[in-house]
This record gives structure tokens, sequence and C-alpha cells, in this order.
């Protein structure tokens, strides 16, 4: 049985998130565009569908340069969760990780200029966002 939901997103990102069977997905745009929230909202609900589907894994939260927690999307991606009553209760959110209540789902934050050939033997990675991408350079796209 497929069940749907209304979630509050621009009406400029709902194509980026409505088209079935593409592997990348982006948006751009000036400061206060929602770009950012947008996204961490919605690797919630790929959170959500991946484990109500039995399926385990990691969904990564990526920028090109990440020292600590602080400097991550961490924040954007728990308020973006607790912004929507069904995802706020079927996540477990703690001061450093987010996952769902059934632990078939984690987030992971990382830098991905120096952790990349980390990132590239972590399994299971259900969905990748890096979040202001226009910095990451060519460089780490090539590898």
């Amino acid at each position: 049985m497929e069940s749907q939901v209304d979630l509050q997103i621009p009406a400029k990102l709902v194509p980026v998130f409505a088209t079935e069977g593409v592997r990348y997905r982006g948006a751009h745009g000036g400061r206060g565009s929602a770009k950012t929230r947008t996204f961490a909202l919605m690797t919630a609900v790929r959170a959500y569908q991946a484990a109500e589907a039995n399926i385990s894994g990691v969904i990564l939260c990526a920028r090109e340069y990440m020292n600590s927690l602080e400097e991550s999307s961490m924040e954007e991606v728990k308020q973006a969760i607790r912004s929507v009553p069904w995802l706020d209760d079927y996540f477990d959110i703690g001061e450093k990780y987010i996952r769902t209540k059934n632990r078939r789902v984690s987030y992971v934050f990382c830098g991905l200029r120096h952790n990349l050939d980390s990132i590239k033997s972590k399994a299971r990675i259900l969905v990748a966002w890096v979040d202001e991408a226009e910095s990451v350079t060519r460089l780490l796209h090539g590898q």
C-alpha cells in the first residue's frame, strides 16, 4: 500500500525531487532560497522510505571541508526533521547522531577533502548529499 504526505517545499524545488529514476539531483540559487533546508528534509524522507522498506544503510551528508559537527549540515537536518511531526516521531536525534528509531538508517557527516578514501570504502550509502557543492573542486568530482 502506498501512502502520500504533503511536504512544504519551495515550488521551484519540486521538480528536483518529483522526478523518478534519476541518479543525481541538484539545485542552485542565492542565499535564502531554501536549498539546504529542502535537501535536508528530503534526506530524512529518503531515510524514512528506506527504513520502512527494511533497507539498512547510511545517509551521507558532506561538504568539501568539515572539521567538526558544528561545521556540518547536522543542525539543518535536525531542524528539518523536527519541522515535520511524523518525521520527528520516526527519528532518534541526539547531540551527535541522527538515526531512525528502528536503527536501520543513520546519518554520517564528513568533509570530502580529507576523508575521500574512507568515504569510498563506506558500505551501504543510501543517499549522498553534498551541501555547498559549488566549493567542491573538480578534483573531488573526478575521484
